[in-house]
């Protein structure tokens, strides 16, 4: 074991009531376990200065962090669901959407595909704004949730 400076004690009592002795103060600035003790008391005073006067009572502690805890189970299901949701209105878009994009995509079906569109306008319009409600409400769950 490494044996203190005979003024460690001297040192740390000087530290803690800032009151220094022209002889301690040279000691402190020669005597490299002294400095170091000084500044671990200096730290830990100016860190004693930063915390509140009071803390809250265990008691509301712990209260606060089984509500918490309550809410997050009870949000759990509800996340389950907004997810399911977008994944079945990902899923219905690519059902409804996919053979539409598929046959946009020959050239020789474009005419086709147009009449097609308008005949099934404002079905298309319905289905096509409820996709994009659940998409978005599922993005902005999980985006405000994270």
């Amino acid at each position: 074991m490494k044996k203190l400076c005979e003024h460690h004690l001297a040192t740390l009592e000087a530290a803690r009531a800032e009151d220094w002795a022209s002889g301690l103060r040279e000691h402190l600035e020669s005597c490299p376990e002294c400095f170091e003790l000084w500044r671990v008391q200096r730290t830990l005073s100016s860190l004693a200065k930063e915390m509140p006067a009071s803390l809250p009572s265990p008691d509301l502690i712990w209260h606060r962090f089984q509500r918490q805890q309550k809410l997050a189970r009870a949000v759990r299901p509800i996340r389950a669901v907004e997810y399911l949701a977008a994944a079945a209105a990902v899923g219905l878009g690519v059902f409804s959407l996919g053979p539409l994009l598929w046959r946009a995509l020959d050239p020789l079906r474009a005419v086709d595909l147009a009449s097609q569109l308008l005949d099934a306008g404002p079905l298309l319009l319905a289905g096509s704004s409820l996709l994009l409600a659940v998409l978005v409400s599922g993005i902005y769950s999980a985006w405000a949730e994270g």
